[in-house]
């Protein structure tokens, strides 16, 4: 415990045994996802919702990717119910994600977040509309 309250005030957080740049100090800058992430996500959709990952074996190689990036979106989405202990904390995470999302659809950078790097590297969201004439 000591350790994560050290690392917090030195500007970092631990979160599942790695070190994590807290949101103050996150660069602007995007990088495309590594293998390594590529592989935790697809990990994460496996042990939370294998159904709907062993679907995406069954498409072709090259859409699995993107599958597997919605997939995880789905999941960021369910799991907000599971992480917050208040309503209000709830809706703040939806409207994080809608913003994201908007982000993304607007053309600007993602966020640094996995899965939001994921959904702009491999569906393309930047300069596409998402929501269409949900407006």
């Amino acid at each position: 415990m000591n350790a994560i309250w050290k690392s917090f005030h030195a500007g970092r957080y631990l979160v599942e045994k790695r070190v994590i740049r807290h949101m103050g100090s996150m660069p602007n800058k995007t990088t495309p996802l590594s293998k390594t992430q590529w592989a935790a996500i697809d990990k994460r959709v496996r042990k939370v919702d294998e159904d709907r990952w062993i679907s995406s074996r069954y498409a072709p190689a090259a859409q699995r990717q993107t599958l597997t990036a919605l997939y995880a979106l789905a999941y960021e989405l369910a799991r907000v119910r599971l992480a917050v202990s208040e309503e209000t904390l709830g809706l703040i995470r939806f409207q994080w994600w809608r913003e994201a999302l908007n982000e993304l659809e607007a053309g600007q950078p993602p966020r640094e977040h996995d899965v939001c790097l994921a959904l702009a590297e491999e569906t393309g969201l930047q300069n596409v509309q998402i929501f269409g004439q949900c407006r």
